[in-house]
């Protein structure tokens, strides 16, 4: 038997997620009876929320068909996500399990938060002879930032540090919120605390940097911790001394934990994965310290990343945004695939985006059908694209990807394609791509999803522009020209018409009892008596080459060649079929022309317009 899990992100951190992806791919390949696929929001700090198209990749599977749910948060998701994925996953029973993140009704798989600030607390207190200590805390109604400031505040108790030398400052997890704390420390005229202890790695560097910056030696004067082993950490000066989570262990053993849960084993709440703390420069102990080595190869693969990223902007990003098609962004990104590095990438596009961008509010996210347009890797599919609309083949969206694509074992890993609220699409990679490592792809997907979307709008605009231009020639009450369209359209055709025929014949016609018809049915019966005469002067002109158009009110012009009889035959025969509770009549006149110049036309049709009248004094033609 073979299981489905799915990985639902929503803290791109790209230090942390290459850490569990690592977890992952340890585990898969120990267990080939496994395959993972990552649901990746790009969930960025400070970027959450349900408004955020990206999101809408959580609603992409079909949570039936998972056999466990594996979720990786910073924060509580928006309610009607978290029912969409976890509350459905919680009625069908299948297991989950949170990775360093309590949420309602999953196993929590990490970090003793509480255990984990303790030893660093009682560290700093024991080790360095802290009496005066601060506490920097994350967000209040956050879990693990509460059992952070606990394992802080019970240290302190059990070290004998009274409640007078101890203090806690709001950080909210955010390094400008840590800058703030410290200048506090340093405006309230007291003695500077011995140690400041932190709940992760942006707060102490926020600290450390505003401490530095008033001339306060870290950690001669003041000690400072953090919290995570973040590169952030490694690389400030002095070295941050911070818990390391051991973040591949952690996915490694949440994976653990649900294979035991689907072959029958129950689990407590919490299952800790392993944490230490590592003694760096910013406490004075300098016991961990990043080699040469270490950090010349992570700026050697940054620099590579950021030279492909660079060479993709360079040689394809310009072309990317002036592309007139959807289907020549998908030859670019085929063309642009071997810099990813990736063993196969795919680019799914919703077809209700495809198909009905600009038409309607789509009712959901994704469409059933998805379309596989652009295939790149070992497992490029076999069958023949369509090269017009750049389509290899249409496909159920609960699939994820084609079933030919699919294979035993496989990691699978989802990107959002996406413009505000609306789903574009996504990103399919099978396996992980080094450029994930520093948030590359990212950039890269974001800006193939800039790209299609401009695209659309571009379309859409044009479309709009169409739309606009047509009614500005055309009126509304009747669909006939109006006089902007005589003078855009009308002119041309008429010119072209003469040269055709060597003659040119202007009907001016004006409907009458037009005022009974108001007074006794009503000015909206009124204006179906217009349309009812147009639609009669259509049909007269049907089969013929002519214009015709409302001139205003209840007066229409025709141009054209038959003669005035003819047309008279014919609207009379109309207007006899047509069904209205009052005669419909029509005065008629008209001027023929053999030597037609363009400029003149208001001439021609006033002088029909004319003649017309003298038919009226005359009382011809009523029906």
């Amino acid at each position: 038997m073979s299981y489905q899990i799915g990985f639902f992100v929503s803290d791109w951190n790209f230090e942390v997620i290459e850490s569990f992806t690592e977890g992952i791919r340890r585990f898969l390949g120990e267990h080939e009876d496994v395959s993972v696929t990552i649901f990746n929001d790009f969930g960025m700090t400070g970027r959450h929320g349900s408004g955020r198209g990206e999101m809408n990749i959580f609603s992409l599977p079909e949570i039936s068909r998972l056999d466990a749910i594996m979720v990786e948060s910073d924060r509580s998701w928006p309610e009607e996500r978290e029912e969409m994925v976890l509350g459905t996953a919680r009625r069908l029973g299948i297991p989950i399990a949170s990775l360093n993140y309590p949420m309602k009704g999953c196993i929590y798989v990490g970090t003793d938060n509480y255990r984990a600030l303790y030893d660093m607390t009682e560290h700093v207190i024991r080790k360095h002879h802290a009496k005066r200590i601060a506490l920097v805390r994350g967000r209040a109604r956050s879990k693990e930032a509460r059992d952070r400031e606990r394992g802080f505040v019970d240290a302190c108790i059990a070290c004998g540090i009274p409640e007078d030398c101890r203090r806690c400052y709001d950080g909210d997890w955010y390094m400008e919120m840590a800058t703030r704390a410290a200048r506090e420390m340093l405006q309230k005229g007291e003695t500077l605390p011995d140690a400041v202890i932190c709940c992760n790695d942006d707060l102490a560097v926020g600290v450390a940097t505003v401490l530095k910056e008033a001339g306060v030696r870290i950690p001669e004067d003041v000690v400072v911790t953090g919290f995570d082993n973040l590169d952030i950490s490694e690389f400030f000066e002095p070295t941050i001394s911070t818990v390391e989570r051991n973040y591949p262990q952690t996915a490694y053993t949440g994976m653990q934990v649900l294979y035991d849960c689907l072959q029958g084993k129950s689990f407590t709440e919490e299952v800790y994965s392993p944490h230490r703390l590592l003694l760096r420069s910013s406490c004075g102990c300098c016991e961990e310290t990043t080699s040469a080595k270490e950090i010349s190869g992570r700026y050697l693969r940054m620099s590579r990343h950021l030279r492909n990223l660079y060479q993709i902007e360079t040689e394809f990003g310009s072309a990317m945004y002036s592309a007139e098609s959807i289907s020549y962004v998908m030859d670019l990104i085929e063309n642009a695939a071997e810099i990813l590095s990736c063993r196969d990438l795919y680019v799914v596009i919703n077809t209700d985006y495809l198909w009905s961008y600009g038409k309607k509010m789509l009712d959901k996210p994704y469409s059933d059908t998805m379309a596989l347009m652009a295939a790149w890797g070992q497992d490029r599919p076999k069958v023949q694209c369509d090269r017009a609309n750049h389509i290899y083949e249409f496909f159920d969206r609960e699939s994820l990807i084609p079933g030919s694509l699919k294979r035993e074992n496989q990691l699978l890993v989802l990107y959002p394609l996406s413009s505000e609220e609306i789903s574009i699409g996504y990103v399919a990679v099978d396996g992980t791509s080094p450029l994930a490592e520093f948030n590359v792809l990212q950039l890269v997907v974001q800006l193939v999803g800039n790209c299609i979307e401009n695209i659309q709008r571009k379309r859409l605009m044009n479309r709009l522009y169409r739309q606009v231009s047509d009614m500005s020639r055309h009126d509304a009450l009747t669909g006939l020209y109006n006089r902007f369209g005589l003078s855009k359209d009308g002119a041309a055709l008429c010119q072209a018409l003469f040269e055709k025929k060597g003659v040119l014949r202007f009907f001016f016609l004006d409907m009458d009892g037009m005022k009974a018809i108001n007074d006794t049915l009503g000015h909206e019966e009124g204006d179906r008596a217009i349309r009812v005469m147009a639609e009669a002067i259509e049909k007269a002109g049907e089969g013929r080459d002519c214009f015709i158009m409302r001139y205003g009110g209840d007066e229409f012009v025709m141009i054209g060649t038959m003669t005035a009889e003819k047309l008279e035959e014919r609207i009379l025969d109309s207007l006899e079929k047509a069904e209205f509770p009052m005669p419909i009549g029509f005065s008629l006149g008209s001027y023929e022309t053999f030597d037609f110049d363009v400029s003149r036309m208001d001439d021609y049709i006033r002088e029909a317009d004319n003649r017309m009248y003298e038919v009226k004094r005359n009382h011809h033609t009523i029906i």
